[in-house]
């Protein structure tokens, strides 16, 4: 008899156990659907583009060689050759690797590098430095994109028939790593966007003291920012040693 009333009061006990965890786990389960569920969208620093415009990808320097002509030719235009690989029936041999070319009657063959020109109006060239960053995009191969710097802007107009003038732009020399020309032949055109130096973040996510919240080397931290301009609801801020683009932002 003693024994069935000790497991009577433990069967209770234990159904009074189990129901305590069940309402607990059923009013903790109706708390986290009732809380707004957070974004796991993130946000990062980005580059602020100023202009956008189509360029094209250019050949940088080559090796002219003059000891045959065009007809003694082992290889067609456009195709790849080795170093010492022989050009000719006359004999003559590549003295570097590139991409073979006759130009003007010429034989030679391009350096496996390139460039990539576009040009500017007058109204934006005075925005344009030597070493500004740009990215660049490949109209036929999206896939293919890169970040390059101007290297040089031209001083004289390259054309002067419309009532505003162009000025040429053209990139440092970009080498297989950042421009492979087997998958990309010269004359191809790119998508250009111009970057300045500032940085671009929504403006709801600037505190009111105005500071930001980034992810610097795995740790969140405060960092004061400079707002230059605001657009649309992005603000633009100045980019310091500490700020730059691709950072993660605290919403």
């Amino acid at each position: 008899m003693k024994t069935k009333n000790i497991l009577s009061v433990i069967a209770i006990v234990g159904t009074f156990i189990i129901g305590v965890f069940s309402i607990q786990f059923y009013l903790s389960h109706q708390h986290n659907l009732s809380k707004p569920k957070e974004s796991s969208a993130k946000t990062y620093l980005r580059e602020q583009v100023i202009s956008d415009r189509l360029g094209k990808v250019i050949p940088g320097k080559s090796y002219e060689t003059i000891n045959f002509k065009p007809e003694d030719s082992l290889t067609n235009i456009g195709n790849w050759v080795i170093k010492n690989q022989k050009l000719s029936t006359t004999g003559v041999y590549a003295p570097i690797a590139g991409i073979y070319s006759i130009e003007d009657e010429t034989p030679k063959i391009y350096y496996p590098e390139s460039k990539i020109t576009f040009n500017i109006s007058e109204n934006e060239v005075n925005q344009i430095y030597s070493g500004m960053h740009f990215k660049y995009e490949v109209l036929a191969n999206s896939t293919i994109k890169n970040t390059a710097s101007v290297k040089d802007i031209s001083t004289i107009p390259v054309d002067s028939s419309t009532s505003i003038a162009q000025y040429k732009v053209t990139s440092g020399t970009l080498d297989q790593d950042h421009l492979d020309l087997h998958k990309v032949k010269f004359g191809q055109h790119v998508n250009v966007k111009l970057l300045s130096n500032n940085l671009l973040l929504p403006q709801k996510d600037i505190h009111n003291d105005q500071t930001i919240t980034v992810r610097i080397k795995n740790t969140w931290k405060k960092v004061h920012v400079t707002i230059l301009d605001y657009i649309n609801n992005n603000a633009v801020i100045k980019s310091t040693d500490q700020l730059h683009a691709g950072l993660e932002i605290k919403n």
